[in-house]
């Protein structure tokens, strides 16, 4: 069933004239909040479609005037404008299921569906059980008497339609089998005639004889199994909606599976569209990576494979040599400065030929004009503004590179209005060329001695420590632990507690100003400098926690 009110339950509901139902809702509304929701699905088993469901739930709250929710006998007789009798009395207690002497909704439901929907089988078998109270399956014709005045609702029974029971008896004069009662009922309309006008007057009052006429034998068709077997016509509605139930579970189940799985295959398919997508688009770039790397001057193609050089003998250099392989290690320490010297010549033969390049182009004719068209475009604008920070902050690194660590942690300070860029920024968008290669020159240095050093750092298998091998002026060789300061400019040992090299006066490097031990007799005085700072610590932050 759908969740929207549709137009035909709207015109139903015109005919109920603005009547309110419980909660205060109007009949379409609460169908569509509470009817629906508690009694769809059951509604749905039985075969009704939305609008005879809505139909179904007038007709209910039609004879529910007091609108409690439930009807009673009386209020049942009186929609149907037929006198109360003992047999249709018989039959609502038959509805009402919980015995409570009203029917609810539910009940209604099953009950108005069951009843319509009986044949003359049915019909029969209904009359028959009433009847048949110790279950022998056979029914006394002082039962059968009873039987007709309850029907009829009269003191006594009528003699013709007794000898009509009696005269399909199979030799039993006293009792009839249900298929003998069966037979009598199909031969003899009168037999139960006032069963079947109630069954007509409740179709006439419910979506009319025809339509359940047809359900009827819908019923034949889906539920004969239940009918034909020992329930009563109760059990088998409640056997049918159980058994309905557990078909729909088993397919909402079922359901379940298959938006899963195809929920699974589309995960599946779209994870492998990815990394198909992924490897295209990783195929494209190496082939336009390709093309510009084919498209590129030859100078910056040597210069990009002399630092890839450069970067594979470093890694051959930081292999553990011992003494057995100090000529292996010397040279690749050649290997590695040759490797630097070929970086350094195609660094600076790149730049002076992109210098040319450039000066070239901005010498023709029209170059200006170019220039200035390219700059009003929305790619130009971006260059600019980049080309502008980056002499920025050139010009700001070469300042505070002169003028020291101050110079460093303030800069940020000094930048004008017009160039807000972040400290950072500027150093990330062009460190100097120059200060580059003096770096990797100095990390080289560290790493693997200078260009013909006299100092091979080697290891000591049986030691498993590091230490210098020193070739002396005499050309013999010399072992030295491994943290031997050694000055990076002219290969000299620098004394433990000097602070530049005596030889060529050059400061120490990064590396060996680690390794530097104070003079003796400094070491006392810095002591006890230490000392005092520590107690003057300590009692300050004893303070901070004395109680005022």
């Amino acid at each position: 069933m759908g969740s929207a009110v549709s137009a035909p339950i709207k015109q139903q509901a015109k005919a109920l004239k603005g009547r309110r139902y419980m909660r205060g809702m109007l009949p379409e509304k609460y169908f569509e909040v509470v009817v629906k929701k508690e009694h769809g699905e059951l509604l749905d088993i039985l075969g009704f479609t939305e609008e005879e469901a809505f139909e179904i739930f007038v007709q209910f709250i039609s004879i529910d005037d007091d609108n409690s929710g439930e009807v009673s006998v009386d209020e049942f007789h009186g929609h149907l404008d037929s006198q109360a009798t003992k047999f249709s009395e018989r039959v609502f207690s038959i509805l009402d299921q919980d015995m409570s002497g009203m029917l609810d909704l539910r009940e209604f439901i099953i009950g108005v569906w069951n009843y319509c929907t009986y044949d003359t089988t049915l019909v029969a078998k209904i009359l028959f059980g009433i009847f048949d109270v110790d279950k022998r399956g056979r029914v006394t014709m002082a039962e059968l008497d009873a039987m007709v005045r309850m029907l009829y609702g009269s003191p006594d029974a009528d003699p013709d339609l007794l000898k009509a029971l009696a005269v399909n008896g199979s030799g039993d004069e006293d009792a009839l089998t249900f298929d003998e009662f069966l037979q009598a009922v199909q031969d003899n309309y009168e037999v139960a005639q006032p069963a079947f006008e109630l069954q007509k007057a409740i179709r006439r009052k419910v979506l009319g004889v025809k339509y359940w006429e047809k359900m009827t034998k819908q019923r034949t068709k889906m539920f004969a199994n239940y009918d034909q077997g020992d329930l009563t016509s109760v059990q088998a509605i409640e056997a049918i909606v159980s058994a309905k139930q557990k078909e729909r579970l088993k397919e909402l189940e079922r359901k379940k599976a298959e938006i899963a799985a195809e929920h699974d295959r589309e995960l599946q398919q779209a994870a492998e569209e990815r990394i198909a997508l992924h490897e295209d688009n990783q195929q494209r770039k190496k082939h336009k990576l390709n093309e510009l790397r084919d498209a590129r001057p030859a100078d910056e193609v040597e210069e990009e494979n002399a630092w890839i050089a450069l970067k594979e003998a470093r890694a051959v250099i930081k292999s553990d040599y011992t003494e057995s392989d100090v000529d292996d290690l010397r040279k690749a320490r050649e290997v590695l400065w040759d490797s630097y010297d070929r970086a350094i010549r195609s660094s600076k033969t790149r730049a002076r030929l992109k210098a040319e390049r450039e000066l070239e182009l901005a010498s023709k004719d029209d170059a200006n004009s170019k220039a200035d068209a390219w700059i009003q475009t929305k790619q130009g604008r971006v260059k600019h503004e980049f080309l502008c920070r980056q002499s920025y902050g050139n010009l700001l690194h070469k300042a505070y590179v002169k003028k020291g660590p101050p110079m460093q942690a303030f800069a940020a300070l000094h930048a004008p209005d017009d160039a807000p860029v972040t400290l950072a920024t500027r150093i990330a968008y062009d460190h100097p060329r120059p200060a580059m290669l003096k770096e990797a020159k100095t990390l080289l240095v560290a790493e693997a001695g200078a260009r013909g050093t006299a100092w091979d750092l080697l290891w000591d298998v049986e030691e498993e420590n590091e230490y210098y091998l020193h070739v002396e002026n005499d050309g013999s060789t010399k072992k030295y632990p491994k943290d031997t300061a050694v000055c990076h400019n002219c290969d000299a040992m620098i004394a433990p507690e000097d602070q530049m090299c005596a030889q060529c006066h050059t400061s120490r490097s990064a590396k060996t100003r680690a390794l530097r031990v104070e003079p003796q007799e400094v070491a006392p005085f810095l002591a006890t400098v230490r000392a005092t700072a520590v107690e003057a610590r300590r009692e300050y932050d004893g303070a901070k926690h004395v109680d005022i």
